[in-house]
């Protein structure tokens, strides 16, 4: 008979592959909808805004000053597969165009603003 021990490592395991990380977990961000949304085949960099306006940089808030120096970081192979930017629906426009502006100004191939399928679900009003 196998221990109990074992049992639960397994299940463990199991569910630690079978678990998807998602980074926009820690925050939440209602997408705006779009009718010809696309998937992209490279991981770019993120930026996400809240519906407070606050700007995170992957998983690192960034105050909107310093955004486009660490943009500028940013090496040129990474520059040229682009940013993507995640804003809440509720986020201010203002904050949105100011991280697309620092993208641009960074030297960023492309700039692509992240949205769900019209008939995709969204939860909250």
């Amino acid at each position: 008979m196998t221990p109990l021990i074992d049992i639960v490592f397994l299940l463990l395991i199991y569910f630690m592959l079978a678990s998807s990380f998602v980074e926009r977990g820690e925050m939440e961000i209602q997408l705006p909808k779009a009718a010809l949304s696309q998937a992209r085949a490279e991981r770019p960099v993120s930026i996400r805004i809240t519906r407070e306006g606050r700007l995170f940089l992957g998983a690192e808030e960034v105050v909107p000053a310093r955004l486009k120096a660490r943009l500028d970081a940013f090496p040129g192979e990474v520059k040229r597969r682009g940013i993507e930017i995640a804003a809440d629906r509720r986020a201010p426009v203002e904050t949105l165009v100011l991280a697309m502006d620092a993208a641009k100004g960074a030297g960023f191939a492309t700039a692509a603003v992240t949205t769900l399928r019209e008939n995709s679900r969204v939860p909250g009003p």
